[in-house]
């Protein structure tokens, strides 16, 4: 019988299977249990515990045409758009209820802003609807004296040009009004004000990025209190020649997920300029569901390949799953 680990194949790699790579299997001879013919190699047992000593990984391979594939190697990344910026309404000082790096969903309060431009904001609001209110009661009663006596057929001069001047101020105080409330709706736009405080809350689910002022601190209308990256799935970034073709290709994102590699499918694009001083241009790649694991810079590689060429009878075997014992390439296939 063969050495276990002369688990060498005479035929193609199957369609398509799991492989998985091994720096150190010296143990996992001591577990063999059975013998196929010659031609096949030599099925082994591998512990968990074994496994996990020598950083055994899982990477699932597709059938594709060898001459075919095209690998790209990059990293995952935010999409453009996703880093957002929440600005101070008014100047003030600030108050945080959040950290960097900390994840938030949408609601959840980011700041408090204490500013004497809104506290005027609200007083003039609250004095402009006062005087409106005071306006329009003093012409209701005027208007029922005046109804009073024109019953009884006697006439004020007084009173009428009183509530003759009312009738024409009613209307400029509600003008007066409804700036007041809009500016302090613009002011306030998706905040509440509570305690002489304008606190503002998350408009949707991210992780801070970094605070713009200290706690405590000053801070201008405009000036961004923090960034945050709001949740959106990541997609690879990463570099081709400039004369690569991507017009009529596949491709599969191959990214490790705890202890495997796993191929996810999504869009594929390719920027249109070409870098002349290393001809060169950026491709991206978006899956159609990202693992939760997966994290911002995590390294990534890109498996391109023509349409329609999932035919052939042989795989393309990742070097991370061939180990060197001796002068022999050795790969271990996993059961399905």
């Amino acid at each position: 019988m063969k050495p276990f680990f002369s688990l060498l194949f005479k035929s193609a790699l199957p369609a398509a299977g799991t492989l998985f790579a091994a720096a150190l299997a010296c143990r996992a001879a001591e577990e063999a249990t059975q013998a196929h013919a010659e031609e096949t190699g030599i099925p082994v047992k591998i512990s968990e515990r074994a496994r996990l000593a020598v950083a055994m990984r899982f990477e699932k391979v597709v059938s594709r045409p060898t001459e075919a594939l095209r690998v790209y190697y990059g990293v995952m990344t935010v999409p453009a758009g996703a880093e957002k910026t929440a600005a101070l309404p008014a100047a003030g000082r600030v108050r945080f209820f959040v950290a960097p790096g900390q994840k938030f969903e949408a609601g959840t309060p980011l700041f408090s802003l204490l500013s004497p431009d809104l506290v005027a904001m609200r007083s003039d609001v609250l004095s402009a609807e006062a005087e409106l209110s005071r306006a329009e009661t003093n012409l209701a009663t005027l208007e029922k004296r005046l109804a009073r006596l024109e019953e009884i057929g006697t006439k004020n001069s007084a009173l009428e040009s009183e509530a003759a001047f009312l009738k024409a101020d009613v209307p400029v105080l509600k003008a007066a009004v409804e700036r007041a409330r809009a500016q302090w709706e613009t002011a306030t736009a998706g905040a509440r004000f509570e305690n002489g405080e304008l606190v503002v809350p998350a408009p949707e689910g991210g992780r801070v990025q970094a605070l713009g002022v200290s706690e405590g601190a000053w801070g201008e209308r405009g000036a961004g209190a923090l960034t945050f990256v709001a949740d959106a799935p990541l997609e690879f970034k990463g570099t081709a020649f400039g004369n690569d073709d991507f017009s009529d290709a596949e491709a599969r994102l191959a990214i490790e997920v705890g202890d495997e590699t796993r191929r996810l499918a999504g869009t594929l694009r390719a920027a249109a300029q070409v870098d002349e001083a290393t001809q060169s241009r950026v491709i991206y790649f978006a899956p159609e569901k990202t693992e939760l694991s997966v994290y911002p810079g995590q390294i990534a590689r890109l498996e391109v390949f023509p349409r329609g060429a999932a035919g052939g009878a042989f795989v393309s075997v990742p070097s991370s799953a061939v180990i060197k014992v001796g002068t022999d390439d050795v790969v271990f296939v996993r059961d399905p």
